[in-house]
């Protein structure tokens, strides 16, 4: 319910196993290029068949729903061909929605975010926006090839755009099937494409017009998150027992889901710790405060789908998990019960030792690559040293400067550790391990809760965006909710400890100096100047 954020049902849908016939691997295709990643359209609309089907086999009593909401894979696009709005009006009840759907798509592979092929289109876009900082500014990303707007410029080279009346999202798209008609991107999504501004909350016409003249009339209007977009359609009514008093909110894309799923407060950061680490925060203002800045421009700022006066920050950290498994293979025989024993025999700090470990080409800082340890006195250790205190050294290093590096990224964000009321919301498989959670507490200097069971949070902050919209848009989404209950029964919450502070203090008002200092011996390592 909306004021517990207690789960009733869950179901799923894996593509590859419940649809073969569309040939995917992990829901998507890649294509001979090696770079370009497409899902086929007709896939989800059966999916989304055989979903409904599964939940009726349930027992589920779909008369009773009184909102559907969801979030959609950002980035992905789908293109309505002339005439398909009158085929989605009229669908017929007897025949599924895929046998009915399956000629109204101007191409029936939808690029998703994996794609890798736009990289023409994204220098063109950002010439002519003014450069990269300046696109950045604008809509809260450089041209990245996952983001719309450079698909969009692909599709229009293919003839895609010439037989096509409407292009949804992937979120907007799956409303458009519960609601019978087209529905309207949400600003959140919409963020996601470099065509809208973050300021305004609006398209900018001349980034669309370059994009495709008369863009936005294929893009139709944007409405904020938690809009209720219109009723359930007669089809899935009649098909499925839907009433025709339910709502459809406007659906909006994962990441802005995830934020509104873990219940993130204003000033509070949501860190996912897997393959990489991800961190969400939830600012105050449509674009980053006064001060905040983006620390690269491998980060994004988004719209928030929870209210239209907020922005989300994102910093992407690519090496994670595979690093600590590297570092645990190396120094630990493999072991993770090691590695604990290691971290336990060394001090919150790790004596004045930071190693900063790059294994795969960092986002933020942008480009970073390879293995630098320093010593307490700051200079840095000769190439392929390790550090002479001994593996335990190695372990608490790679631990302590990942929290460091989230510390002073999601500061640049506007992120206050230990204000009043900052909380980090850690979610992932390494938060599962208690003695990541507490370095992860003491180097951020503010309490961490943990919530291992949350794993569908994107879904749950669909459903609780649903239940918000319908509750009205002037109500509070979290006004109803107690403090932290989206941590669940579940979470546990790890408290700086106060003898690590001047450690910590001492290792984050050096830690910009040794990044700064590994990205010269990087360079000198290149044959590059400093």
């Amino acid at each position: 319910g909306l004021t517990t954020g207690e789960i009733f049902f869950e179901e799923f849908l894996k593509f590859d196993e419940a649809l073969p016939h569309y040939k995917t691997k992990g829901g998507v295709r890649v294509h001979p290029d090696g770079a370009t990643i497409t899902s086929p359209t007709l896939m989800w609309v059966e999916a989304l068949d055989r979903l409904l089907a599964q939940l009726k086999a349930r027992g589920v009593e779909f008369s009773q729903a009184a909102v559907i909401c969801g979030s959609g894979q950002q980035h992905g696009s789908v293109y309505w061909r002339t005439g398909a709005r009158d085929t989605l009006r009229q669908l017929k009840p007897e025949l599924p929605m895929a046998e009915q759907l399956a000629a109204c798509f101007s191409t029936t592979d939808s690029p998703v975010w994996m794609d890798s092929s736009t990289g023409e289109q994204c220098a063109q876009l950002e010439a002519f926006a003014g450069g990269p900082e300046a696109l950045a500014a604008l809509t809260g990303a450089r041209a990245f090839h996952r983001y719309t707007a450079a698909q969009l410029m692909k599709q229009r080279l293919a003839g895609t755009l010439a037989d096509t009346e409407r292009v949804s999202l992937v979120s907007s798209f799956a409303a458009s099937l519960f609601l019978g008609d087209y529905a309207s991107i949400d600003e959140a999504d919409g963020s996601g494409m470099n065509l809208m501004s973050l300021a305004e909350r609006a398209w900018v016409p001349r980034l669309c017009d370059f994009v495709q003249p008369g863009l936005e009339s294929l893009l139709g209007p944007i409405v904020p998150g938690r809009t209720i977009l219109g009723r359930v359609s007669a089809y899935l009514s009649a098909r499925w027992g839907f009433s025709l008093d339910c709502r459809v909110a406007a659906f909006t894309g994962d990441n802005p889901a995830t934020l509104a799923g873990l219940r993130l407060q204003p000033g509070c950061l949501a860190v996912t710790l897997g393959s990489s680490s991800c961190a969400l925060l939830r600012s105050p203002g449509r674009c980053l405060p006064a001060g905040a800045a983006l620390p690269s421009l491998g980060c994004v700022v988004m719209a928030c789908a929870v209210d239209t006066e907020s922005c989300m920050p994102i910093v992407v950290l690519k090496n994670g998990a595979l690093t600590r498994e590297a570092i645990r293979d190396r120094f630990a025989g493999g072991s993770w019960a090691e590695f604990d024993r290691l971290l336990d025999s060394r001090p919150p700090g790790n004596g004045g030792l930071v190693g900063l470990y790059f294994d795969s080409p960092e986002i933020v800082p942008e480009g970073a690559l390879g293995r630098y340890r320093f010593g307490a006195d700051g200079e840095p250790l000769p190439d392929g040293a390790n550090f002479v205190e001994g593996p335990a050294a190695e372990a608490r290093a790679c631990l302590e400067s990942h929290a460091m590096s989230l510390r002073l990224f999601a500061e640049s964000l506007g992120f206050r550790p230990g204000e009043p009321g900052a909380r980090v919301l850690a979610t992932g498989g390494a938060s599962a391990n208690p003695r990541v959670a507490q370095v992860l507490a003491d180097a951020l200097a503010t309490p961490v809760i943990v919530q291992p069971g949350l794993g569908n949070s994107a879904a749950l902050g669909a459903a609780l965006l649903g239940a918000s919209a319908l509750a009205g848009p002037s109500a509070d989404f979290l006004a109803s909710l107690p403090p932290d209950s989206g941590a669940g029964v579940e979470s546990r919450t790890f408290e700086p400890r106060p003898e690590a502070a001047p450690a910590y203090q001492s290792m984050r008002d050096r830690f910009p100096g040794l990044l700064a200092r590994a990205a010269k011996l990087q360079a000198a390592r290149l044959g590059g100047s400093a």
